[in-house]
């Protein structure tokens, strides 16, 4: 009779132990338990080795219990690969709808003007130039050429000039002094109608040889 080693003899029990669980999965429905572990009992008299129901079944008098693992416990993580390389870029996606629209924003200036005059004779007070404008706020500018008709008498002469906002007195001419000129300027809240430009003659005899008002609108005055 052929005799075998302990080594080869165990091999041979653990492949009947397997057979005999394959074989009887009905009947040791619960092997192995719910920890996945298989219970076994040895028998060195005969042997043999049978899977139990552990713990509604025991191994017999004289048989040796050997549990197993189904599954040996998780090995350690393996180091990290390689960064792959960097993928072919997509296609452009659709263009997403237009936003709201934004509120408005301020209005910025709407509205310049500018008038001139001629020579004008000066007779107390005389209006130089007259511009009707809407309502509003409105920056002035006005300049005013003045001229001594008296200077051939060597008679002075004196006057001044007003717009909306400012005014002279403007420049006293000697006798010996034919020309002059002034310069106007103010900001000021129009309730709409005329804007008017006017010189007055104090004494002696004096007139606007020329003149000119201009103006801008704007939204708020500082």
């Amino acid at each position: 009779m052929r005799m075998f080693s302990g080594k080869k003899r165990l091999v041979a029990l653990l492949a009947g132990v397997a057979a005999v669980a394959l074989a009887g999965g009905v009947a040791y429905a619960t092997i192995p338990d719910n920890g996945g572990v298989i219970h076994t009992c040895y028998s060195k008299a005969t042997g043999t080795w049978r899977p139990i129901d552990y713990p509604s079944e025991k191994c017999k008098s004289g048989e040796m219990q050997l549990d197993f693992n189904q599954r040996g416990p998780q090995g350690p993580a393996g180091p990290a690969g390689p960064t792959g390389p960097v993928g072919a870029q997509g296609p452009v996606g659709p263009t997403g709808a237009a936003g709201a629209q934004g509120a408005a924003g301020p209005s910025g200036t709407s509205m310049g003007f500018s008038a001139h005059s001629g020579y004008v004779e000066v007779a107390g007070t005389t209006t130089i130039i007259s511009k009707t404008l809407p309502p509003g706020n409105y920056v002035l500018f006005a300049r005013v050429s003045l001229q001594n008709l008296g200077f051939v008498r060597s008679d002075d002469a004196f006057g001044d000039c007003t717009i909306p906002g400012d005014h002279g007195p403007g420049p006293s001419l000697p006798g010996d002094e034919t020309s002059a000129s002034m310069a106007l300027t103010s900001a000021i809240s129009h309730a709409g109608g005329a804007i008017e430009l006017k010189c007055t003659e104090t004494g002696g005899d004096i007139d606007v040889s020329s003149a000119s008002l201009s103006g801008v609108k704007v939204d708020s005055l500082g």
